[in-house]
């Protein structure tokens, strides 16, 4: 265990986010009983930091605080220039209110295969301290031209989590992926993968529509059927690649036609039916018609 890892907890004492999050208990991290290795690696770093203090930011900025021991300052003063001015256009585009900071930790022994936004609970040595989120980065991840770094995905989770109570919405991972993949397409470095520098989300969801039924596969659907969009079930590169492209589409094009305001209130309440006026099924028909029409060739 490196120094820095473990002074990581006090800064949580800081984070104040814009919704309520979804706690992984710390207690809970080392039962690692019938997860992936990845989640395995994930909750065990959750359980170091959870049960640590003393935590230590090389750089901060008005709602970043970044700590690592691998990357050089100068590189971290870009990085969080970068993540701050992503953090001031998710929240003025999705209309959230964000104060105190979020960490980012950046480390080569995080046990995390690629970035990921975690939540803690907070436990003892503090009253009425509230769920906590950090974002995890790989720091291999920066040996690579940060075409990986994913800075605009994941404060989208941190700082506009998935609301507390939803986890019996079946379509929680498309939502919540889903508008992560849309800010990051629209606000990320243009260095970066999946940004809008180089990259249509729209275009690239419907050439994976016409690759699969080109392959003869059922046809994909976002909840359930066909090639079903499972989301975890595997992690399969291209597989999972087209269902983070998939969600971050049809998040786009429920923003772009009906606002933000009425995907704020799906995202709250995941009633495609109560909000849009059709169901989930009939929101994919739209979304799919609007891209082989947009893309015909």
């Amino acid at each position: 265990m490196t120094p820095l890892l473990g002074r990581l907890a006090t800064v949580f004492f800081l984070i104040v986010v814009a919704a309520p999050l979804q706690p992984i208990q710390a207690a809970e991290a080392e039962d690692v009983h019938g997860i992936s290795h990845v989640e395995q690696q994930e909750r065990s770093l959750l359980a170091i930091i959870a049960r640590r203090n003393n935590a230590v930011c090389q750089v901060t900025r008005r709602n970043v605080c970044i700590m690592t021991d691998a990357v050089p300052i100068e590189r971290l003063e870009l990085l969080a220039d970068e993540a701050q001015t992503a953090i001031r256009d998710i929240r003025n585009f999705l209309g959230l209110s964000v104060s105190g900071v979020v960490p980012i930790f950046i480390h080569y022994e995080t046990g995390a295969l690629y970035p990921v936004t975690l939540y803690v609970a907070n436990s003892g040595g503090a009253a009425g301290l509230a769920e906590r989120s950090f974002v995890v980065i790989p720091a291999r991840l920066l040996d690579e031209s940060d075409r990986n770094v994913s800075l605009a995905h994941e404060l989208t989770h941190a700082i506009a989590p998935y609301p507390a109570g939803g986890d019996g919405n079946r379509n929680r991972w498309l939502l919540e992926e889903g508008i992560a993949v849309y800010m990051h397409n629209r606000f990320a470095d243009a260095r970066e993968v999946f940004s809008a520098a180089s990259f249509s989300l729209h275009r690239a969801a419907q050439t994976r529509l016409r690759e699969n039924r080109r392959a003869g596969n059922a046809p994909i659907r976002l909840q359930g059927g066909g090639s079903a969009f499972e989301a975890h079930s595997h992690r399969a590169s291209r597989a999972l690649d087209t269902q983070y492209i998939l969600a971050g589409s049809f998040v786009k094009f429920l923003v772009e036609t009906w606002g933000v305001e009425r995907f704020k209130d799906i995202y709250r309440t995941g009633s495609f039916r109560s909000i849009y006026g059709s169901p989930l099924r009939e929101l994919e028909r739209k979304w799919k018609n609007h891209l082989w029409e947009t893309f015909k060739n």
